[in-house]
């Protein structure tokens, strides 16, 4: 007797499927409340080596700490959101780096997400 798999059964593998897959990326991109530290340590570093510098540390500030960055900001257009989870974020580090004297230095940065993509890095202060 061979066992059967009913078209209702394939759809909701489909789905099940797809929700997992989203799920993990999404949970990669720090989109589900944990920020993946990897994704962003590596948005990091490929600015830093645009701007000629090396990553020495990166801490995570405690949290509601914005440092120079205003605690409260209004932004106005449409949010993302998948199977629940909003594609906007903010996260702020606190990053040690070497100039091109070979100097440590230090710096706030505000990483700003939409549609669970990195759209801009801002330094206080600016390198």
């Amino acid at each position: 007797m061979a066992n059967n798999i009913n078209p209702e059964q394939i759809l909701s593998f489909i789905l099940i499927g797809t929700f997992l897959i989203a799920w993990v990326w999404l949970l990669k991109r720090g989109a589900i409340g944990i920020v993946s530290s990897e994704a962003v340590e590596e948005d990091i570093k490929k600015d830093l080596m645009k701007k000629g510098m090396k990553l020495v540390e990166i801490k995570t500030p405690k949290a509601f700490d914005t440092g120079p960055f205003p605690k409260f900001g209004i932004s106005i257009g449409i949010q993302t959101n998948i199977a629940g989870f909003r594609g906007e974020k903010t996260r702020y580090r606190i990053v040690k780096y070497k100039d091109g004297k070979d100097q440590i230095k230090e710096s706030w940065v505000k990483l700003e997400f939409v549609a669970f993509s990195l759209v801009s890095i801002k330094w206080s202060p600016e390198i």
